[in-house]
């Protein structure tokens, strides 16, 4: 009998903690995340470059973003503990401004790498099928998928003015949206898709529009001398929030979507910007300039309650919260004797001891050319531990659908994730892996069928590199 798991809760808890932001209080641009609270910022690029433009994937359980590599931009990607890092894109020219699919199975981005201006392009998550949708001799820039997955809104001055296009996923059908004699840009959608909110200069400044998602009803919502810049819908689509610099220093304001209402929330900085909402609308995050550098704030939707997250001496911005994870309780069996195991879910507490207080102390073993005892586990990875009897182990935690595990060349012990994936897929989506080489354990060594959360499995891979399990797969 090997591990399983099983369904204990049926309802879900919906929890949305983190923050994700960029710092250079080590001396360069990096990427870090923190609880809701400021506490426990962590490092999570560490990778000696410049790291810039997080993303969070719309699951919550990875990070893509561009990474300086001989002056140019290349996109990467990590899970969301920082482990897993590694190139999606390694081009000339550099890559920039991703953004994930709805679904999460692929990244559209800015390239500089073909003759003229910057393209339009598109690939898998895993960095595969890397494909030009544009093919212009203009600059096309900053894309974004619509909430349904199947068009893209981008920057365009293919009309010699910056304009906002929209085209489906596959390139065809590029259409001009805004079309007229000003710059528009800064262009991002209603949650619902159905709305377009963005930035024009054809009033002579910089002015915050709203239009339909074909292009029509197009409205100026803030009729001012000032600059007007950085629009973001609320979670229910009600609002618009953006910044201003009608007051001096640029400052935080919202108003509805047919122009009413405007509202300053911002008090006593130097200048806030990239404001953003929560998820359920009740707070806002911003960056503000305080103390010659810029620190990351989060106040209430109403301006109450301004509260310094950082309180650094380097920079800190780009901050946005990482969408909300998903929990749930499972119910895992073990036999007696050894068993091949993993983690079914993310844990806080990964000590042995706590995940399975019936073990036997001093039993837990990674691998990794040898074998080495350990006293944690991690997710992603597998591990042999052994047990004096039959039984079972109950653990909640953040469910998982996808992970990124870095292997070394030959064989490797790993984990699965939070719901079933089939082998013939797994090694289907990973070409290091070598078919009829992935072992469950059943007292002997059998070809797995199925990677089972909570169990622990040998493949063989023929180099090292990184692999991804996926519930998509």
């Amino acid at each position: 009998m090997s591990c399983f798991f099983i369904l204990v809760l049926s309802s879900l808890i919906i929890a949305q903690d983190k923050i994700v932001f960029v710092s250079d209080r080590s001396g360069i641009d990096e990427i870090y995340i923190m609880n809701i609270d400021g506490s426990d910022q962590v490092n999570l690029s560490s990778n000696y470059h410049e790291n810039w433009f997080p993303i969070v994937s719309p699951a919550g359980y990875q990070i893509v973003f561009v990474s300086q590599h001989h002056r140019i931009g290349e996109i990467q990607i990590m899970n969301i503990n920082g482990a897993g890092n590694y190139h999606l894109t390694e081009e000339d020219g550099g890559d920039y401004a991703p953004n994930i699919s709805p679904d999460g199975n692929k990244i559209v981005f800015e390239a500089n790498r073909d003759v003229g201006e910057s393209e339009i392009y598109i690939m898998d998550i895993n960095g595969a099928n890397q494909t030009n949708l544009t093919n212009e001799t203009a600059i096309d820039q900053l894309p974004q998928f619509l909430p349904n997955g199947e068009h893209i809104i981008f920057n365009t001055n293919r009309d010699g003015n910056f304009e906002i296009y929209i085209m489906e996923i596959n390139g065809m059908n590029q259409t001009n949206l805004s079309n007229d004699l000003g710059d528009d840009f800064m262009q991002l959608y209603s949650p619902n898709g159905e709305q377009i909110v963005f930035v024009s200069t054809r009033d002579g400044n910089e002015e915050i529009y709203i239009m339909n998602v074909d292009g029509e009803n197009q409205l100026n919502l803030t009729i001012d001398d000032g600059s007007d810049l950085e629009p973001a819908f609320s979670p229910d689509g009600s609002k618009v929030i953006f910044i201003s610099n009608r007051e001096g220093f640029y400052g935080i304001y919202t108003v509805n979507t047919d122009g009413s209402e405007l509202t300053y929330l911002s008090t006593s900085s130097n200048g806030d910007y990239s404001p953003n909402y929560s998820l359920d609308g009740s707070k806002i995050l911003y960056q503000s300039y305080i103390n010659d550098n810029y620190e990351i704030f989060m106040m209430n939707a109403d301006g109450t309650n301004q509260i310094n997250l950082t309180n650094n001496n380097g920079s800190d911005k780009e901050p946005q919260f990482q969408p909300s994870l998903v929990q749930d309780s499972l119910e895992i069996e073990f036999t007696v004797d050894w068993n091949l195991i993993g983690l079914p879910l993310g844990l806080v507490n990964q000590e042995i001891d706590y995940i399975f207080p019936e073990s036997i102390a001093g039993t837990l073993f990674s691998f990794g050319e040898t074998y080495f005892q350990e006293q944690e586990m991690e997710f992603g990875n597998g591990y042999w531990l052994r047990f004096n009897s039959n039984g079972s182990t109950f653990l909640s935690g953040i469910v998982i659908n996808e992970w990124i595990i870095e292997v070394s060349n030959g064989w490797n012990i790993i984990g699965g994730i939070s719901t079933p994936v089939s082998v013939n897929d797994f090694i289907l989506e990973n070409n290091l892996i070598l078919p009829e080489t992935v072992y469950e354990f059943y007292g002997s060594y059998v070809n797995a069928d199925i990677l089972i959360p909570g169990k622990g499995y040998w493949i063989r891979t023929i180099q090292e590199g990184f692999i991804t399990i996926s519930s998509q797969n």
